[in-house]
């Protein structure tokens, strides 16, 4: 069914900043924290949410190494910055911090909320850089810029950029599921631009002809890639990190998919193939 989202989102304003695929970050709060407050059904033949599940919790912890260098303190500077708290893109005088990464120098602009006070925004903005530098390098190679807000409202990924409230990030702690929500939404940002339109990525969604979760049947089109993407990397790259039962789960629901994954010859560095 298709839905119909605001018209807010499509104004000539926003896309004469240059955001294009708007309607990545066109998802209502409800259908967003379906998926958020989705929990695994261990009887099911696929997740609710993969990175929600618990099965997946531990394919990558915050004790794990980081990518992440440096943070340098950039001022303050008017940036046009999405919140989802007010459903809109807003222009804001924001704290700005140049994180850098160990892997080819790789940078991204953390832009945080001036609701903070400038100590809270380092923070806030080195606490996520490190989570973010935990991510596959192909994850990392179209994030160009980070959004940081208060509020407890579930995180996004679109648009070369990443959206984070640190309320709502403080119970994807509080679960030890926060990397692999970043991961979920890196893949949007990084992933499905390139290749959630490519003949043999939907080929492989026919051929495998079943889902990895109820959210990628539900939202094929925006979903599917994201949630394979996931247990694609368990498999192949963490296997000791899942189980036996999740491991046979995924390879036999989306074996096309994972063959798919295996063409792109992606960065996975810092990680080697199990």
């Amino acid at each position: 069914m298709k839905k119909n989202f605001p018209d807010s989102w499509y104004s000539s304003k926003i896309k004469s900043k240059g955001f294009k695929n708007l309607d990545r970050w066109n998802f209502t709060n409800g259908l967003r924290k379906v998926f958020y407050q989705a929990k695994a059904n261990d009887h099911a033949a696929f997740w609710s949410g993969t990175a929600t599940s618990p099965d997946f919790k531990n394919v990558i912890k915050n004790t794990d190494p980081t990518t992440f260098k440096t943070l340098t303190d950039a001022g303050q500077e008017i940036r046009f910055i999405f919140d989802r708290r007010i459903n809109s893109f807003i222009n804001l005088n924001v704290y700005l911090f140049n994180a850098e990464y160990s892997d080819s120098g790789l940078k991204i602009e953390i832009q945080v909320n001036p609701e903070f006070s400038q100590d809270e925004a380092r923070g806030h903005a080195e606490k996520y850089a490190i989570v973010i530098g935990q991510l596959p390098k192909a994850l990392r190679l179209r994030v160009e810029k980070v959004w940081i807000h208060d509020g407890k409202q579930p995180f996004g990924g679109a648009n070369n950029s990443l959206l984070i409230h640190v309320q709502q990030g403080d119970d994807y702690i509080n679960n030890r599921i926060l990397e692999e929500i970043i991961f979920h939404e890196a893949c949007h940002t990084s992933l499905d631009g390139l290749y959630a339109n490519n003949p043999n990525w939907i080929n492989s969604q026919k051929k495998d002809n079943n889902y990895i979760s109820t959210y990628a049947k539900d939202f094929p089109e925006r979903e599917d890639m994201a949630e394979s993407f996931l247990p694609y990397f368990a498999v192949t790259y963490r296997k000791d990190r899942i189980s036996l039962n999740t491991y046979n789960k995924i390879i036999s629901t989306i074996p096309n998919r994972i063959k798919f994954f295996d063409s792109l010859n992606l960065d996975m560095s810092p990680y080697k193939r199990s």
